[in-house]
C-alpha cells in the first residue's frame, strides 16, 4: 500500500502515473520478494510509507498496521536502533547498502535469514527523502548450504581419519593423468599436501620407486583396456627421502567425453611389508634354532592318521627324514616301554582338546640307545569345535635332564648343610642357654642379698657379661632364623606406644649413667590399637635405642612416632623415628649399613663391642612387617633411622568379662596351688623352685621325665614347668603320657629348654604343651606364664 505523503513527495510526472495508487499496489504486491519503503525526512524519519504483500505474508504484520508505524513498534529495541543505523548509513553515503544476512523474528514464520538491499529515494532537488528496502527470504537456501556444507566436512573428517587416502584418478583421451579429488591422508603418506596434488603443483608420479614406474604404467593400461578392478604395490620415495611400501586399489568408469576416471584408496604398507620379511627372517631363526638346540617340529592329522616331522628329526635321532607315511604308530615304537603309557594318555588328553602341556620320555635312537626328549604340543580346533590336528615341538633333553639331576643332587646336598647348621646352632644353643640360665637366674637372686660395694660391682660386671652374651646368642639365633625362613610373626592388637614406651624405659638408666636424655613424642592421631608383632617391634626399637646409646657420648636420643599419611581400607602408615645426637656415619658407609656383620668403624668391635647383626635383623624384622628403613647421617652431626610401618587397625575387641577381671586382678598364689617342676640339671631346678618362691609358690621337683609323669599320675597339678631335654624319657614324651591320663582338662604344661629355634616351640605344642620359655628363663617372662594358666 502507498502513503499519500509518498505520492506528495513524487515527481508531478510520476504523480501523475502513479494518481491511482492501486496501479503501484499491485506492482509491488507481484514482485515476490519483501519491498518496505521507509522515510527519510526529519518529522517522520523511519516511518514505514510502502509495505507489499510478500512483506506482510513473511513478517506477519498487515500493511494496515504497518503504514505508519516504525521499527521499534515491532521489533526489540535493540534490533530497532539497528535497523535505523543502516537507515542513516544509506542516507549518509546516497548509495545502495547489501545486508547479506540478518535475522529477524515473523509472527508467523518464527525467525527467518534475509537478505536485504536498502537503496536511496530522492526528490526533484537530489535530496534523499525514502529508502527502498528489498529483501529476500533466504532461510531454506542458508539451510542447505550449511547441510552441504556440513555433508562435505563429514565426508573429509571420515577421509582424513582412514589410514590411508581416498581418491579421483583421471586420465584424459590424449593420455595425460591428474587428481580431482585426494583426500588430506596424502600427507601421512607422501608428505605432500592435498593442495598441492590437486593444483597440479606436485606430481604423485614423480614419487614412484623408479623401478617401479614400468609396471605401475602397465598396471593403469591394462585396467583401462579391461575395465577391471587396478590392484598394485609398488615403492615410492617421500618428500624427506624415505622408501615406503603403498597398495593402491581402484575401479574405472568410462566418461563420455573419452577419458577414464578411477575411484581408489592408497594406503601405507610398510609395516606390513617389513612384517612379511620379519616373519621370513624369523622361519630362517627357527629352522636355524631347531637345529642349534636339537629340535624338531611335528604334526599329527587326526583324519588322515599322518604325522608330519620337520627335517631336523633325522640328525636329532639318526633316522631316514620323516615321510608321509610315518604314523604315530611307528613313533610309539621308538618309545622305552616303561614311559610308553604315560604317552599315550598325553596324546589322548591332547586329542580330546581339554590339555596342553609337555611331557618328558626315554626316546630310541638310531643307534639303539635310549636319549632323554620333551614332548611338548597343543590341539588345533575346527570351526564346531573338533580337534583336528595336533601340533608341538619335540627337543632332545638328555643334557638339560643331566643337569637337572646335577642341580637336585646340589639341592638335597645344600639341604644337608642347612640341617647341619641348623643343629649345630641347636645344640649351641642348648649348650650355652644351660649354664647361662643358671648364671643369670642366681646373679638375680644374689642381686637380692646384702652385698658390700664391692661385691655389688663384681655382681653388676657378671650380669653384664651375661647379659651381652645372651645378646650375642640370641642375634645369631634370630638372624640364622630369618634367613630360613622360620621366624614366625605373631600379629595380634597391640598398644603400639606402650610397646615402645616399655622399650624406651629399659635403657633409661643406661642412658642417664652416660648423661644422655631420652625424650618420646607420640602424636595425638596415633591410633590406640594396630595389628603387629609387640615382640619383634619392641626387639627393632631395642636395637635402634641400644646402637643409639652406645654410640652417643653427650646430648639426647629422641624416640618420635606419628601418621605419615592417611588411612586407607583399615591400614595406617606410620613413621618410627630414632634420632641422637651421637657420632654419626659417614656417607660412605650408609650403603653396607644393613649387612650382616657389617660396622661403620673396624674399630668399634674393638671399643664397643657387639657382632654387627643388629642392623640387619632390624631391616630384615622390618621388611617381615611390610615396612622400610632409611638412614640419614653424617659424621659428626648424629643418625636418624626413618622407618615405615603400614599396621592395620584391629576390629573392636570384645571387651573383658566382670569375671574375668576379678581373676586378672587376684593373687595369682592362691589359685595356683600345685606346681611340678620336670628338670634333670639340679641347678636349674634350683634356680626356677627359687624364682617361684619369690613369686610366692611352693613346687614339687622331678629329675626326669619317668618320675615326672609318675608324680602327675598321683597329683593333680595346677602346672606343670617341663625341660625338653633329659635323659630316658624326653619331656615331649611326658607331656603327651600326661595328657593321654588327664586329656585336655588335665595340667598346664609350659616348656622350658635352651633350644631357641622355631621347630622346637612347634613340636612342644604337638606333644600337648601350652607354653613355652626359652632359657636362660626370667623371673617376670615365668610369671607372665602363670597369669596365662591362670586366665585359662
Amino acid at each position: 500500500m502507498i502513503s499519500e505523503k509518498l505520492l506528495k513527495s513524487l515527481p508531478a510526472s510520476v504523480e501523475r502515473f502513479l494518481n491511482s495508487p492501486s496501479v503501484l499496489n499491485a506492482i509491488f504486491d507481484a514482485i515476490p520478494v519483501q519491498i518496505v519503503v521507509k522515510s527519510l525526512r526529519a518529522e517522520n524519519f523511519g516511518e514505514f510509507l510502502i509495505w507489499n504483500k510478500m512483506a506482510e505474508e513473511l513478517l506477519g504484520i498487515s500493511a494496515e498496521e504497518a503504514v505508519g508505524r516504525t521499527d521499534e513498534d515491532f521489533f526489540p529495541a535493540e534490533q530497532a536502533e539497528a535497523f535505523c543505523q543502516k537507515d542513516r548509513e544509506v542516507a549518509a553515503l546516497g548509495g545502495s547498502l547489501v545486508i547479506p544476512s540478518e535475522l529477524i523474528y515473523s509472527r508467523t514464520r518464527g525467525f527467518r535469514i534475509l537478505r536485504t538491499t536498502k537503496t536511496p529515494i530522492y526528490d526533484a532537488e537530489g535530496v534523499s527523502v525514502a529508502l527502498l528496502a528489498v529483501s529476500e527470504d533466504i532461510t531454506e537456501r542458508e539451510q542447505s548450504e550449511a547441510e552441504l556444507r556440513g555433508a562435505v566436512e563429514f565426508l573429509e573428517s571420515v577421509n582424513s581419519e582412514l589410514p590411508g587416502a581416498v581418491f579421483q584418478f583421471r586420465v584424459d583421451r590424449n593420455g595425460h593423468p591428474s587428481f580431482p579429488y585426494i583426500s588430506t591422508g596424502i600427507h601421512a603418506i607422501t608428505g605432500d599436501s592435498a593442495v598441492d596434488v590437486l593444483s597440479g603443483e606436485v606430481s604423485l608420479f614423480d614419487r614412484i620407486f623408479p623401478e617401479d614406474i614400468s609396471l605401475f604404467v602397465q598396471a593403469v593400461e591394462t585396467s583401462q583396456e579391461l575395465m577391471t578392478t587396478c590392484r598394485q604395490e609398488y615403492r615410492i620415495i617421500t618428500t624427506s627421502g624415505e622408501m615406503r611400501w603403498v597398495s593402491s586399489k581402484s575401479s574405472p568408469t568410462a566418461q563420455e567425453d573419452g577419458s577414464t576416471i578411477w575411484h581408489g584408496f592408497l594406503t601405507d604398507i610398510t609395516e606390513q611389508k617389513r612384517t612379511q620379511e620379519a616373519l621370513a627372517r624369523g622361519k630362517e631363526r627357527l629352522r636355524n634354532a631347531l637345529d642349534a638346540i636339537h629340535a624338531c617340529v611335528w604334526e599329527y592329522d587326526l583324519a588322515s592318521k599322518e604325522l608330519y616331522l620337520s627335517p631336523e628329526w633325522n640328525s636329532l635321532f639318526g633316522f631316514e627324514p620323516a615321510t608321509e607315511s610315518f604314523g604315530l604308530e611307528m613313533l610309539s615304537r621308538c618309545i622305552h616301554p616303561d614311559d610308553a603309557g604315560n604317552v599315550s594318555l598325553w596324546f589322548d588328553r591332547i586329542r580330546s582338546g581339554e590339555f596342553r602341556g609337555q611331557i618328558e620320555f626315554r626316546h630310541l635312537r638310531g643307534d639303539g640307545q635310549f636319549s632323554w626328549v620333551r614332548l611338548s604340543g597343543k590341539p588345533i580346533w575346527a570351526s564346531d569345535g573338533s580337534v583336528v590336528r595336533e601340533v608341538g615341538a619335540i627337543v632332545e633333553s638328555s643334557e638339560q635332564k643331566r643337569m637337572e639331576q646335577q642341580l637336585i643332587e646340589a639341592k638335597e646336598s645344600a639341604e644337608r648343610a642347612s640341617q647341619a647348621k641348623g643343629d649345630f646352632l641347636a645344640m649351641m644353643s642348648h649348650e650355652i642357654r644351660t649354664p647361662l640360665n643358671a648364671v643369670l637366674g642366681f646373679s638375680d637372686l644374689l642381686a637380692a642379698t646384702p652385698l658390700n660395694p664391692e661385691q655389688s660391682d663384681f655382681l653388676q660386671t657378671i650380669q653384664d657379661s651375661s647379659s651381652a652374651l645372651l645378646v650375642v646368642l640370641n642375634d645369631v639365633l634370630d638372624y640364622s632364623k630369618i634367613e630360613s625362613g622360620k621366624l614366625d610373626l605373631q600379629i595380634m592388637p597391640i598398644d603400639i606406644t606402650k610397646v615402645i614406651q616399655s622399650s624406651i624405659d629399659i635403657f633409661r638408666a643406661q642412658a642417664a649413667a652416660k648423661g644422655l636424655k631420652i625424650y618420646a613424642n607420640f602424636s595425638p592421631y596415633i591410633p590406640q590399637f594396630v595389628l603387629s608383632d609387640a615382640v619383634r617391634l619392641s626387639q627393632i626399637v631395642h636395637n635402634l635405642l641400644s646402637n643409639a646409646v652406645k654410640f652417643t657420648e653427650m646430648g639426647e636420643i629422641v624416640v618420635d612416632l606419628s601418621v605419615a599419611g592417611p588411612l586407607v581400607n583399615s591400614v595406617v602408615p606410620l613413621l618410627l623415628q630414632v634420632k641422637d645426637s651421637g657420632i654419626g656415619i659417614d656417607l660412605d658407609q650408609h650403603t653396607g649399613l644393613f649387612d650382616p656383620f657389617y660396622q661403620a668403624d673396624s674399630s668399634t668391635r674393638r671399643r664397643r663391642g657387639g657382632t654387627g647383626l643388629g642392623l640387619a635383623i632390624v631391616r630384615r624384622l622390618i621388611n617381615l612387617l611390610n615396612g622400610d628403613i632409611e638412614v640419614q647421617s653424617a659424621v659428626g652431626k648424629g643418625t636418624t633411622f626413618l622407618i615405615t610401618l603400614p599396621l592395620r587397625i584391629p576390629d573392636q575387641e570384645e571387651p573383658l568379662t566382670e569375671e574375668e577381671r576379678k581373676r586378672m586382678s587376684m593373687n595369682l598364689s592362691g589359685l595356683l596351688r600345685k606346681i611340678l617342676i620336670v628338670e634333670d640339671n639340679s641347678t636349674n631346678r634350683r634356680l626356677v623352685r627359687l624364682f617361684l618362691k619369690k613369686l610366692g609358690y611352693d613346687a614339687d621337683e622331678a629329675e626326669n621325665g619317668f618320675v615326672g609323669v609318675s608324680m602327675a599320675s598321683r597329683v593333680h597339678y595346677d602346672v606343670i614347668l617341663m625341660d625338653l631335654e633329659m635323659p630316658g624319657m624326653d619331656g615331649y614324651e611326658a607331656a603327651q603320657q600326661i595328657r593321654q591320663i588327664y586329656g585336655a582338662e588335665g595340667p598346664y604344661i609350659v616348656a622350658l629348654t635352651a633350644h631357641a629355634m622355631p621347630e622346637y616351640r612347634e613340636r612342644s605344642f604337638k606333644a600337648g604343651m601350652q607354653a613355652y620359655l626359652s632359657k636362660p628363663v626370667k623371673r617376670e617372662d615365668l610369671a607372665k606364664v602363670l597369669k596365662q594358666a591362670l586366665r585359662r
